[in-house]
Parts: C-alpha cells; sequence; structure tokens
C-alpha cells in the first residue's frame, strides 16, 4: 500500500498540504463538516499529487513541502525541483 502526499485547494482559493494512504477518502473528508483546517464550508480540491512506498516517506515530503511556508514555493518545488511522479489534477 503506498501514500499520497498532496496540495488542496479550496474554492476560496487557500490550500492545504497533507498526506494520506487513501486519497479518495481524505478528500472526502476534507470536504465535509469536521474540527480543523479544512472542515469549513469550502470545497477542497487537488491541485497536485505524488504516490511514494512508505509513510515515513509521505511525512517527509509532507514537511519539506509545508517548511516553505508558502503554497506557490511548495508548487514550485514540486515542478522543478521535486522530482518525477508529481500528478497535476485540472479539475478541482
Amino acid at each position: 500500500m503506498g501514500y499520497y502526499v498532496y496540495i488542496l485547494e479550496s474554492n476560496r482559493s487557500r490550500h492545504y498540504i497533507g498526506f494520506s494512504s487513501n486519497l479518495e477518502e481524505r478528500i472526502i473528508k476534507h470536504n465535509s463538516k469536521h474540527a480543523g483546517f479544512t472542515g469549513t464550508s469550502e470545497i477542497w480540491g487537488i491541485i497536485i499529487y505524488k504516490e511514494v512506498p512508505t509513510k515515513s516517506e509521505a511525512i517527509q515530503l509532507e514537511r519539506k513541502l509545508k517548511s516553505f511556508k508558502n503554497y506557490r514555493r511548495a508548487i514550485a518545488y514540486v515542478r522543478n525541483i521535486g522530482g518525477s511522479g508529481w500528478l497535476e489534477h485540472s479539475d478541482k
């Protein structure tokens, strides 16, 4: 079983970086009412994601992306020097 590291964008142009072992279920959770950053009435969609083989790799990559403190820098890293395997999602 692999893990996914992803960047989301909301319909209010807010962004979230995370990881999960089940990307589809996690997106459903992000779009449901719950306590937490994504648990608002916003609609969240995937901008870009990558599958990695282990949880430790997912955590390491998520931390790297969050260390940029700016989603634009995280996406630039992914597109320019983040390696292969990233998939961009055109529908939000």
